[in-house]
């Protein structure tokens, strides 16, 4: 039986749906394929007709993970929401508590490191463009050159998700430090902008 195109696309797009949200939540080399089909309820052998390997599926939901998280910042942008608001949303314990929904940095920052390129190359292009567009949500009339926001959004985002990770690190077994370091991190961002 021959399957439209739009069902082909219909089911790549579900494999790498469920793959951006396994990887988040459970990272590179915890993520099966066949746990990854369960979750698009397709077979083991539909993964072969739209990924020749693990590492292209792994790639191109990265780069979902990210256009979802990039499309996220900039409906806030639209909404003419300020910078602190996106920090508070960011540093919150339902993000904490929802990696698979999250911040694909975050999540595979570590991945990516030890991966090296090409996983490496899709974590800095993603990078790159949270920082434009978290830079245009800081408001510094008159002060800063454009230069200067962007190192000031650099320096934000570095905070936010070394916080965010040690968040998630510290949650299973002190709660209240978790919580701490959510808030700590939040105040000391907003201090500093």
């Amino acid at each position: 039986m021959r399957v439209s195109q739009d069902v082909v696309r219909q089911h790549r797009e579900a494999l790498v749906r469920a793959a951006a949200g396994m990887l988040r939540e459970r990272g590179v080399e915890a993520t099966g394929v066949v746990d990854v089909c369960r979750a698009a309820g397709l077979t083991h052998g539909a993964f072969y007709r739209h990924f020749e390997t693990k590492e292209a599926l792994v790639l191109e939901a990265c780069e979902s993970a990210f256009d979802w998280s990039i499309a996220d910042i900039a409906g806030a942008d639209a909404q003419a929401t300020e910078a602190a608001d996106r920090i508070a949303q960011y540093l919150s314990a339902a993000h904490r508590d929802a990696p698979e929904n999250g911040c694909p940095v975050a999540a595979l920052a570590v991945d990516a490191a030890r991966g090296g390129q090409p996983l490496s190359g899709v974590l800095a292009t993603g990078m790159r463009r949270y920082i434009d567009k978290f830079s245009s949500l800081i408001r510094n009339p008159g002060r800063a050159a454009k230069e200067a926001q962007r190192e000031r959004a650099m320096v934000a985002l570095a905070a936010m998700v070394g916080g965010l990770i040690l968040a998630r690190a510290t949650i299973s077994a002190d709660p209240e430090l978790s919580d701490q370091i959510l808030d700590a991190v939040r105040k000391g961002i907003d201090a500093n902008s």
